[in-house]
């Protein structure tokens, strides 16, 4: 198909850095792969704002994305539903949009199995909203192509419905989860829908205090067909959420309800592993009451395991450091369901490490079925930059994570900067974990690399000025930085638990930090100066 032009804007795109071509075509067959990446970003014309929400593989090269977009439709801001196809290089060759202001599809941020693919098709789950202000459940099949084949709405008189995530049925159909709210209540919803998307049953689950309680995710346990829903809920005030977990039958009859209240936060996706048990996903809040200076509590990221006969988590690790935005949102079984892949971000804690202000790094984090890290890859994506302040307000986290049959990944990511009206962004990693920018080819573990049980944790780079080495042992006390040619060009002391390196007056390039433990080489990292 033709190329669109006339009504999308393209704002930039990494593959058309040709200067870069040839090393980076070097490289990829230097490593024997035979795979692309890259990164896009686009707008409708006219369009206010765009959420990226979901981004998968219909066939080798060829990508179908979801999202929202807002544009002023005849005085009326009107949300729409936008899907393009993609080719190997990110262009749009095909664009459907779905929506008026009679009925808008309204965006439900933060729900990660909003949209799926499912065998040969595209399944929806959302929430409209009428000429008459009410707000109901919709459920919509599309073909690959982006072409509606049935949609399905879901009312309830005296409530808002709202189907927000989707997930095939172990035992046939589909199972919608999200919340209903009332005047005086909001409780979690499950519904069941044949293969069609015609409504089967509907359940509501309440608790007894501060009744608020939103499903984020929801799946089917592949042997007793029980159904697991994870969320949050409100405490006994509205200032206080708490992971949830539901648990139910096949035919929705809840047999636990789990609250996790030793800890604020929320689970906002769940995979079930080969072995049967189930990895849990999302963010805590830090157990201290310690604040910024913005007043945001500080977050972890967290990922548990569980199974259904101890709903209490086997185990319930929180991952990196304390930050002011700091979640995984999404995860993905890989390696025959012995290992898997989490995604989301972290910001840099930018009233500590400046320039960084109000920056957030797009993260994927690998770990065994125990739970032990195997890999950490961090990604610095700035939009908008100035001289002063290069990585001003960019926040990104992903939206959506799909596996690629070149074993790479590529991920709708969500983009917050208020300087600009932001698009749509879709990241293509090869299976190196190259983008095809210079620097994450260069070093294909972007912005940082942490391998199983690895001594040293170090961001960013590309790096400029400095860089930051967090220790994982205590015994860890020195770092060499070699260039290319093998000379030890900087020498540092890591007497700290986080320590700060100068990198000023350093050449543009690739370079590698030895890390030493008691006087032995530990680990060693690569790092690209800027």
């Amino acid at each position: 198909m033709k190329t669109i032009n006339h009504s999308v804007q393209k704002l930039w795109s990494s593959n058309k850095a040709r200067p870069q071509f040839l090393l980076i075509l070097l490289l990829h067959l230097t490593l024997g792969v035979y795979s692309q990446g890259f990164r896009t970003a686009y707008k409708p014309q006219n369009a206010i704002t765009c959420l990226t929400r979901f981004v998968e593989e219909i066939s080798p090269g060829n990508y179908i994305s979801i999202g929202h977009f807002s544009e002023w439709v005849r005085d009326s801001l009107c949300t729409q539903i936008y899907i393009t196809g993609l080719n190997s290089s990110g262009n749009i060759i095909w664009e459907k949009k779905y929506g008026s202001p009679g009925l808008i599809y309204l965006e439900m941020d933060g729900h990660n199995r909003q949209i799926i693919k499912y065998k040969n098709h595209i399944y929806y789950a959302g929430v409209v909203k009428t000429l008459s202000g009410e707000q109901n459940g919709v459920f919509i099949k599309f073909d690959l192509n982006g072409n509606m084949v049935w949609r399905k709405f879901f009312a309830e008189p005296g409530y808002s419905t709202g189907t927000q995530i989707v997930s095939p049925a172990r035992d046939g159909g589909f199972l919608l989860a999200g919340f209903s709210e009332g005047s005086t209540s909001m409780p979690a919803l499950l519904i069941k829908t044949d293969g069609s998307g015609n409504l089967l049953w509907k359940k509501k689950y309440n608790k007894s205090a501060s009744n608020l309680i939103f499903g984020r995710t929801v799946i089917q346990d592949s042997v007793t067909k029980k159904i697991i829903i994870g969320g949050y809920c409100y405490g006994n005030t509205p200032e206080t959420i708490y992971p949830i977990l539901l648990i139910t039958d096949s035919i929705g009859t809840l047999i636990e309800q789990r609250i996790m209240a030793t800890q604020q936060g929320v689970i906002a996706d769940i995979a079930q592993m080969a072995d049967g048990s189930f990895i849990g996903v999302g963010a805590v809040y830090h157990p201290t009451t310690s604040v910024n200076s913005y007043e945001q509590p500080y977050l972890y990221s967290l990922h548990f395991k569980f199974t259904l006969n101890s709903v209490i988590p086997d185990f319930w690790k929180q991952f990196d450091r304390p930050s002011t935005f700091n979640i995984f949102t999404t995860i993905n079984v890989v390696n025959n369901g012995t290992e898997y892949i989490t995604s989301g971000g972290l910001d840099t804690l930018a009233e500590h490490f400046p320039p960084y202000a109000f920056n957030t790094f797009l993260r994927l984090s690998r770990f065994d079925n125990a739970g032990s890290l195997v890999k950490n890859d961090y990604y610095n994506y700035p939009f908008f930059s100035s001289p002063n302040r290069p990585y001003f307000e960019n926040a990104f986290y992903t939206n959506h994570l799909g596996m690629t049959s070149d074993g790479g990944m590529i991920a709708a990511i969500k983009v917050n900067n208020i300087k600009m009206s932001v698009p749509f962004y879709i990241v293509k990693w090869d299976a190196n974990g190259c983008d095809t920018s210079l620097a994450y080819c260069m070093n294909p573990t972007g912005a940082t690399e942490q391998r199983r049980k690895g001594p040293a944790h170090i961001y960013p780079t590309p790096a400029t000025s400095y860089l930051m080495v967090e220790k994982q042992s205590e015994t860890m006390q020195q770092a060499d930085l070699v260039d290319q040619s093998g000379r030890t060009v900087r020498r540092f002391e890591l007497s700290l638990a986080l320590s700060k390196l100068n990198l000023t007056g350093l050449s543009q390039g690739l370079y590698l930090l030895k890390v030493y433990e008691t006087g032995r080489e530990t680990q060693v990292l690569k790092v690209v100066v800027e």
